[in-house]
């Protein structure tokens, strides 16, 4: 029994390889859509003035927690930088991965 599950092959390739890069596969596209997702988001919030930074890094607690972090896409930024960050619009890779993830 076992020597036949050992021997099944799919394209000349055992059963188990096609299997863990089908599922790496997989996540690898699920994960991407997702950090595209939240990357696009957040690039709303932030064009629309509604930042949605969850953590300050700075301590002590002060309200304007995420502007230390922003750099040069903040609301002071000029030339490229500036562009970017007041945009909703995602990259490349970013249309890629929400393109090829059914679930996003």
């Amino acid at each position: 029994m076992e020597s036949r599950v050992n021997d099944m092959r799919i394209m000349g390739m055992p059963v188990q390889f096609v299997a863990v890069v089908a599922i790496s596969l997989a996540l690898t596209i699920y994960f991407g859509a997702w950090a595209a997702d939240s990357r696009i988001s957040e690039r709303a919030a932030q064009a629309a003035g509604q930042s949605a930074q969850q953590f300050d890094f700075r301590g002590g607690g002060n309200s304007n927690a995420g502007t230390a972090l922003s750099g040069g896409l903040g609301s002071g930024a000029t030339g490229a930088g500036a562009a970017y960050g007041n945009t909703a619009e995602g990259q490349a890779w970013e249309r890629f991965f929400l393109l090829t993830c059914p679930l996003h």
